[in-house]
């Protein structure tokens, strides 16, 4: 699981519900988005690899990561390349 601020979802969110129900912990988490982009911890390692991205929608990462998949998107010549501006 990768979530945008670890704190925050364990209280509110999906993450808080898995806690509450017992499925997982917050040591579960694999990491934040944060943490994936600064490649400080690695994301998907293959294919086969599902990411569950738990997220209360801050604005900044939302943005980040929307231009980190342009960037891959387009690299790999999937689908026509956004324009983000100020």
């Amino acid at each position: 699981m990768l979530v945008d601020g670890l704190e925050q979802r364990a209280r509110i969110g999906d993450l808080h519900h898995a806690i509450a129900a017992g499925a997982m912990t917050a040591s579960d988490v694999h990491a934040t988005l944060a943490e994936v982009v600064a490649g400080s911890k690695p994301g998907r390692r293959s294919d086969a690899e599902i990411t569950i991205f738990d997220s209360t929608g801050m604005a900044v990462l939302d943005l980040a990561a929307a231009v980190r998949i342009d960037e891959l998107a387009c690299a790999r010549g999937v689908g026509p390349p956004c324009r983000f501006s100020a």
